[in-house]
């Protein structure tokens, strides 16, 4: 809607796309309730840098934990004499330590191994000037900063705010951990909506919906497992992930010789077959597989695994 952006701020958090955070958070309560041995913490980026989401993770102390990347434009203020901003606070901080991340691909940016300057302190955030009456929040900062700035690359620098006690730089550096970890979290919520394609299922109800999405996820979550163990254990033979009929109808669908190799081809190589088959071109500057591809392809290799097993378990001669 034209000038929605200037009318923002007036706006009650309800009627706001952000406040899906709270209500995703609230469901975490819920769950949290019934596993109260473990410990859960709701994990965000910028676009859930909300002084309301805080306020409803330090309520509770038994309730879920929150870790949120902070956005820097907001640049709050800590609570105390000199109300000094956060950033300007946490980069006069002492380097705890380094530890190294690795930085997928994105788009012409290639993957990289970045070695990272850890800070981190309990601070107390003032509530916004939209929210003067509001309560301060008490979090613990942790503050990112890459090392060495590469030519034409920006450098990688995190503000994370976390109600999850950080009183070591172990402590630090798993929560870095953590976040991280949401790399991947969207990459398998990529693969539910490129590859399975979740958003355009026209299924009439909310059950059916439901159910569909249920098988779609455990796909989405397949698919995603393979492409990891194609990145952290390229060299093993693909019978890991790929049953006998599977990677012999693979070889010979893309040979085009009925007779399979004695030895099954390793896992990185049947990934790249297989996304070839689902129209990866394999090219120096393509990188890895992508998981619209990979998708692809094993919808096609269901289909020739299926024609070889029948072809070769049921005493047929394979086609000549």
């Amino acid at each position: 809607q034209k000038g929605k952006r200037y009318r923002r701020k007036e706006l009650p958090l309800e009627q706001k796309e952000s406040s899906k955070w709270l209500r995703s958070f609230t469901k975490l309560a819920e769950i949290q309730k019934l596993c109260p041995d473990t410990m859960l913490v709701s994990i965000g980026d910028r676009e859930s840098d909300i002084y309301e989401l805080f306020l409803e993770a330090t309520r509770d102390p038994a309730g879920p934990k929150l870790l949120i990347r902070a956005e820097k434009t907001r640049n709050r203020k800590l609570k105390n004499a000199e109300q000094v901003p956060l950033w300007d606070y946490m980069a006069s901080r002492e380097v705890a330590g380094e530890l190294k991340i690795h930085i997928p691909r994105r788009g012409p940016r290639k993957a990289r191994d970045a070695w990272m300057d850890v800070r981190y302190a309990e601070v107390t955030l003032s509530p916004p000037q939209r929210n003067p009456s509001g309560a301060p929040v008490k979090v613990w900062a942790i503050y990112v900063t890459e090392k060495d700035e590469a030519e034409g690359i920006k450098p990688v620098e995190w503000m994370l705010l976390t109600t999850v006690p950080v009183e070591t730089f172990k402590d630090a550096q798993k929560r870095v951990e953590w976040y991280s970890a949401r790399w991947g979290i969207e990459m398998y919520h990529r693969t539910l909506k490129s590859g399975c394609r979740i958003e355009t299922r026209q299924l009439g109800t909310a059950e059916r919906l439901e159910a569909c999405v249920g098988i779609d996820m455990v796909v989405a979550w397949r698919l995603y497992h393979l492409t990891m163990l194609g990145r952290e254990i390229p060299d093993v033979p693909c019978t890991v992930f790929f049953s006998d009929i599977e990677w012999k109808a693979l070889c010979v669908y893309v040979s085009k010789n009925p007779i399979p190799p004695e030895k099954p081809p390793s896992l990185m190589e049947a990934i790249r077959m297989v996304a070839g088959i689902g129209g990866f071109l394999g090219r120096k500057s393509d990188g890895n597989p992508g998981t619209k591809t990979m998708w692809r392809g094993l919808q096609a290799l269901e289909i020739a695994a299926e024609m070889y097993g029948i072809f070769t378990q049921r005493g047929a001669p394979p086609p000549t």
